[in-house]
């Protein structure tokens, strides 16, 4: 559909996290949800959470959202 290429940055898996000694997710808003994508991703990752795989590793997440209003 034209969109750009596909850059060379590595795809990682909900397993790749507890290999990590943290990490840092970035994500845009769209009417306050966050992407379908990314909350699979997240939703993947409950039996990490629940053995406490993920217990001591830093973890951060930045979310932006960007209202538009116009006036006519």
């Amino acid at each position: 559909m034209g969109g750009p290429a596909k850059g060379d940055a590595p795809i990682i898996t909900p397993n790749d996290l507890n290999e990590a000694d943290g990490f840092l997710f970035e994500l845009l808003t769209r009417f306050g949800m966050m992407d379908a994508q990314f909350k699979a991703f997240l939703d993947s990752t409950g039996d990490l959470w629940r053995t406490q795989q993920l217990a001591d590793i830093s973890a951060a997440l930045l979310v932006g959202s960007l209202q538009v209003f116009t006036y006519l």
